[in-house]
Formats: C-alpha cells, sequence, structure tokens
C-alpha cells in the first residue's frame, strides 16, 4: 500500500516538476515521517523503562516492609489486595502493555505481580487464592499500604493491601 501511495505521488510531482524535484519531495517527507516515527518510538520505550523503574523501587519498598515485619522472607504465599497505582509521571506514555504497571495491569493480577517479585530476586510463594474471595474476606480489615495495618498474617498467607 505504501509502495503504491509513494509510487503515485512520485507520479504526480514528476509531472508538475523536473525530475529532480520529483525525486527530493518524497525523500524529504520520508526522512521527515522516519524522524517522527522514531521519537515516538523512543519515547514509548523511554517511558516503560521509567515506569519499570518505578515498579522496581515500589517492589523494593513493598518487600522491605515485608521482610522487616516477619524478620526475614516468609516462606509463606504472599498475596496482594487490590491494585497499586503509581503517580503521574510525565515521562510514562500510558498505552496498552508500554506503560502499564505490574501494580495493577490486569486488576492487579496476582501471578504477574508474584512473577515480577520472583525476577527481581524475591523468593515469594505464590497463593493460589480466590482474589475476589479474598477481598472481601479482608479487605474492610486492613489499611491501605504503606500504612501500618496493610500487611497482615492469615491463615492463607501474607495478605497485603495495595488499594
Amino acid at each position: 500500500m505504501m509502495g503504491v501511495t509513494w509510487f503515485l505521488l512520485l507520479s504526480i510531482i514528476k509531472r508538475l516538476t523536473n525530475l529532480r524535484v520529483a525525486l527530493l519531495v518524497p525523500c524529504v517527507i520520508s526522512l521527515w515521517l522516519i524522524y517522527g516515527q522514531v521519537q515516538t518510538i523512543n519515547a514509548l520505550f523511554y517511558g516503560d523503562n521509567v515506569r519499570y523503574k518505578m515498579d522496581q523501587q515500589l517492589a523494593s519498598m513493598i518487600m522491605d516492609d515485608v521482610i522487616r515485619k516477619f524478620d526475614g522472607m516468609p516462606e509463606i504465599p504472599i498475596f496482594f489486595l487490590g491494585e497499586y497505582h503509581h503517580p503521574p509521571n510525565p515521562a510514562v506514555i500510558p498505552v496498552e502493555i508500554l506503560g502499564g504497571s505490574f501494580w495493577n495491569w490486569d486488576d492487579g493480577c496476582n501471578g504477574r505481580i508474584s512473577a515480577f517479585l520472583r525476577v527481581e530476586g524475591y523468593n515469594i510463594i505464590h497463593p493460589s487464592l480466590d482474589k475476589q474471595e479474598m477481598e472481601l474476606k479482608y479487605r474492610d480489615l486492613m489499611t491501605i499500604w504503606p500504612a501500618y495495618g496493610s500487611i497482615m498474617e492469615t491463615e492463607h498467607g501474607i495478605m497485603i493491601r495495595l488499594s
């Protein structure tokens, strides 16, 4: 499609001007479009890297709280209630997967959060619990992280309320 479009554009310009201008105009337009595309892709990937660094920092803060509260990494499942939304950052362009945080994408998916924490080096045990059931059971008993009472040990494991 793009080839046909450029061929037609070149044919029209060639009829209206000389051959040198007919070749120069599409080249200039192509370079301008490529430059714009490269700028957009760079902004997306830079923003996603910034968001990833924010996710790493949040993981470190939450897991430091857990390790401090339980005197080391607990050997029981850790479950996250709700989702965490980072403060707005102008560098992060939220589009689909790029810009999406591990802490709120898929409605705060515990599997995704647990996998992210394991990749970051935290040896946590992923629980096989129903999120809605756990939220109904513990949501009102806990405060929102980082407040005191946002991390609680239960018969099902450790609950951390993010929202």
